[in-house]
């Protein structure tokens, strides 16, 4: 869980760090504040998923499942009724997004698959 935790922060701040070379210090904040809020999604299902190993290790996988439905519908619905700001560099905040949400499946997927737990 700690690698997947630092993964992804070091993922983020890596865009967040080119963003700010390439793009300027709004495209960094952009970058920063959408992707830690992603990091922070994230962190509470992966909360929720060591919680369950806990006390029905089996349920795992499908605890990491829901997350990422209630995660792609919350965001969806924000995306769909909260109007984007003016401030906001969208390309940068899209790259965020992208970066942490790909590494951070790719680091649970590599966990899950590591844990050998048997599914029914």
């Amino acid at each position: 869980m700690i690698s997947t935790s630092l993964v992804g922060a070091i993922s983020l701040a890596a865009v967040v760090a080119l963003a700010a070379l390439i793009g300027g210090g709004a495209a960094a904040g952009s970058a920063g504040m959408v992707g830690g809020a992603v990091l922070v999604l994230f962190l509470i299902s992966l909360g929720l998923f060591a919680l369950t190993q806990h006390r029905r290790p089996e349920w795992g996988p499908a605890v990491l499942l829901a997350s990422l439905l209630v995660k792609v519908l919350l965001i969806g619905g924000l995306l769909l009724t909260v109007p984007i700001p003016q401030w906001l560099d969208t390309a940068w905040t899209a790259v965020a997004v992208v970066v942490v949400l790909f590494v951070w499946q790719a680091m649970l997927v590599r966990g899950v698959w590591r844990m050998r737990v048997p599914v029914e």
